[in-house]
């Protein structure tokens, strides 16, 4: 955990609207060498700009439809959408209208329907976007993120889902809790793997060891 986190406290705040798009230029930097990421978009009309519309879309939707925060200083952003058993069907019209998923929409149709096929069962928030800004990585600001959220479950006994994005991704949330919920999901051919996994509500011992 970051000594400068702990030494400076952040806030932590609800996401507005007007703020979604300058925190997905953020994310889109974050996620620069996520595979799962680049090869969701790695055809993106307009580049950068283009991707940023894609994680734009996904902010927007997570404040109509779930729970999204940032810091004060837009720094990080963690997206939650709210579940009731049901994928929200009105992300992927978000998305597509965005003309941002790139020249492969087919990609984005397989990820989603590989998170329909596994996703649990009755109502949880599926982790949709984590980031931190690249130079406020590793300072313990994710983490804050995650615990604040997690804090707010536990007193709905609410689970959570999330694709972990690689192994290092994995890592960190099977440090905060989570553990596998099936196979690595192989979303196309040539697709990266991503790892479904689970965090049960009000978990007994919310950090395992690694």
């Amino acid at each position: 955990m970051a000594d400068e986190a702990r030494a400076s406290p952040v806030e932590i705040i609800s996401v507005r609207a007007d703020q979604s798009l300058p925190l997905a230029a953020m994310a889109n930097l974050a996620f620069a060498s996520l595979p799962i990421y680049r090869w969701l978009v790695a055809a993106g009309v307009g580049g950068g700009a283009g991707r940023a519309g894609f994680l734009d879309s996904t902010i927007r939707h997570g404040i109509d439809h779930g729970e999204v925060h940032t810091t004060r200083d837009l720094s990080a952003v963690a997206v939650w959408f709210r579940h009731d058993g049901e994928l929200p069907s009105a992300a992927v019209p978000q998305w597509e209208s965005a003309a941002a998923i790139g020249d492969h929409p087919d990609r984005l149709e397989a990820f989603l329907a590989g998170i329909r096929d596994g996703r649990p069962r009755g109502p949880h928030r599926f982790l949709a976007l984590l980031a931190v800004a690249p130079d406020r990585q590793g300072r313990g600001v994710g983490s804050l993120l995650m615990r604040h959220q997690h804090a707010y479950l536990d007193r709905l006994r609410l689970g959570a889902h999330v694709m972990a994005g690689d192994r290092g991704s994995r890592r960190f949330f099977l440090h905060h809790g989570y553990r596998a919920f099936g196979d690595p999901l192989f979303t196309g051919r040539d697709a990266p793997p991503v790892y479904p996994m689970w965090r049960d509500d009000n978990p007994i011992d919310p950090r395992p060891s690694l």
